[in-house]
């Protein structure tokens, strides 16, 4: 990130969700860049051997703030100003409930008013677990400013992954996304992440007319998709990763494998009928309330509102 002003005060966070295989995860974080502190030679030695071969320690006046979480992760006493409000000591962790997700974490790491000396320098974030493991870490940076109209560039990672419940609120994905030691002998096989049992198909369909893919990006035929998008493939998309197979499982024939997956909730296997029917209904009233602003506040309300309470 680029530096907005000196001394810019900067946040890092760390989280993973608050599942019992994850109870041993524990995360470093390192803040790099010009004007930075130099880390003394333990503190360095003790980095992973990619961060310290990384070219950008060869910039000038490169220096370094490293942050690690505690072992001992049964109060909150490693909250920072903010976050120590936000926080509570639940079933012996640290806890935070993000009321907008309904979510909840464990906070591993809060580093808190760290100072970016220099205005425009160019600064660098590195996170890692302490054991060389695979795990699930939710990292948070910048400021406490919460800005949702602004673009930003996301890089895609090198190895992705459909994680469509990534707080674990449906049931645990330990099939997808297990805590094992690397490196492994043969990689983790399934790309997509979904609670084993609790969001699944009991028919086999194409489900892609009530997908956010057809009733917002207007991608609605499985067989023009899948020329495009191979069976067994995912496609990336701004709302996060479909994976064709969970959409297009009839033409891929796909059954028995992530056929239907309601684009909100979950209940599939149990009632796969009504969850079909209440899931067109619910993405119908979305894609009405996405309405045009005029910026007459009254008015826009009662746009808005019309298409939820019909979908209601």
């Amino acid at each position: 990130f680029t530096s907005p002003a000196e001394n810019f005060s900067f946040y890092v966070g760390l989280g993973t969700p608050p599942m019992p295989r994850f109870s041993g995860l524990r995360a470093d974080a390192l803040i790099i860049g010009p004007g930075l502190p130099e880390l003394s030679t333990t503190d360095l030695e003790s980095l992973p051997s990619e961060v310290r071969a990384d070219p950008i320690w060869s910039g000038t006046g490169m220096g370094a703030i490293l942050h690690r979480s505690p072992a001992d992760q049964s109060t909150c006493a490693h909250m920072g100003t903010v976050m120590a409000g936000e926080t509570t000591v639940k079933d012996g962790r640290c806890d935070f409930y993000e009321p907008f997700g309904k979510t909840h974490s464990w906070r591993l790491l809060d580093a808190d008013n760290n100072l970016i000396p220099q205005k425009d320098g160019v600064y660098f974030v590195v996170v890692w677990l302490q054991e060389h493991t695979s795990g699930k870490l939710g990292i948070a940076l910048g400021t406490w400013v919460e800005n949702f109209v602004s673009p930003f560039y996301i890089a895609a990672p090198s190895c992705s992954r459909s994680i469509l419940d990534w707080s674990e609120k449906m049931g645990d994905q330990e099939t997808c996304l297990p805590v094992s030691t690397c490196p492994l002998s043969a990689p983790i096989p399934e790309k997509v992440c979904t609670a084993q049992g609790a969001c699944g198909a009991a028919s086999c369909d194409d489900t892609i007319a009530t997908n956010p893919m057809c009733t917002f990006g207007q991608m609605c035929d499985c067989t023009s998709i899948i020329q495009d998008y191979p069976c067994g493939t995912e496609m990336q998309t701004a709302m996060g990763n479909v994976a064709i197979n969970s959409v297009c499982g009839k033409t891929c024939d796909a059954c028995g494998s992530d056929v239907y997956e309601p684009s909100m909730g979950c209940g599939g296997t149990e009632c796969p009928s009504a969850v079909q029917l209440w899931d067109k209904v619910n993405v119908e009233m979305h894609t009405g309330m996405a309405i045009h602003f005029s910026c007459d506040v009254a008015v826009d309300f009662v746009r808005g509102m019309i298409p939820h309470h019909r979908g209601a």
